[in-house]
């Protein structure tokens, strides 16, 4: 199941690439993703896959996070090329030799991407953080959950889990995962 916000990341990422002459910007609440056009990324392609449009060949690099960090997407005559590469521009600029000038290609990198593992991690990592619905990651290759995060009462940092938590057949292992923190609670959530 996807979460909304990563739809709504999806959504604002294809109006943003459709738009952009140059070098666009998208900021949301947990990722940062930037596209530059006729721009590639020579050398960290792991993957080439089929995709309908930018917003889900992005999807494809988010859902596989960390172990995608950018793309090459292009669209072609009924065909359009989707490349996944393990790194970014992280440890160089948009001046490195391996970011190069390839017209029709937009590049695309998350940056800044946190997926977090608890609401604790989430409150230690963004102090200020307020009390909401977020979603969590507590399994690495797994689907994340939704749960609300109380952020404010005893110092913060606990974890309520939905009901709908126990349909998942990964369930115990997010349990596991996540009740090593004492400020788990499970809530029935509607």
């Amino acid at each position: 199941m996807e979460g909304t916000a990563m739809k709504a990341i999806m959504m604002i990422l294809a109006v943003i690439a459709s738009a952009s002459n140059s070098t666009a910007a998208f900021h949301g609440r947990s990722s940062f993703l930037q596209t530059a056009k006729d721009r590639y990324l020579v050398g960290h392609v792991t993957n080439c896959r089929m995709a309908s449009s930018i917003s889900s060949c992005a999807q494809f690099c988010l859902k596989m996070w960390p172990l995608c960090r950018s793309i090459n997407y292009r669209e072609g005559k009924g065909r359009t090329i989707c490349e996944l590469n393990d790194k970014g521009l992280e440890s160089a600029d948009t001046e490195s030799s391996a970011f190069v000038s390839m017209p029709g290609f937009i590049f695309g990198q998350l940056l800044n991407f946190q997926r977090h593992k608890s609401c604790n991690e989430i409150q230690k990592k963004n102090p200020g953080t307020k009390s909401a619905l977020y979603e969590i990651h507590p399994l690495l290759n797994a689907n994340p959950i939704e749960v609300f995060c109380e952020l404010d009462i005893e110092e913060g940092g606990f974890t309520f889990l939905p009901r709908s938590l126990t349909l998942r057949p990964d369930a115990q292992q997010i349990v596991d995962a996540l009740f090593k923190e004492k400020k788990t609670v499970l809530l029935s959530r509607r």
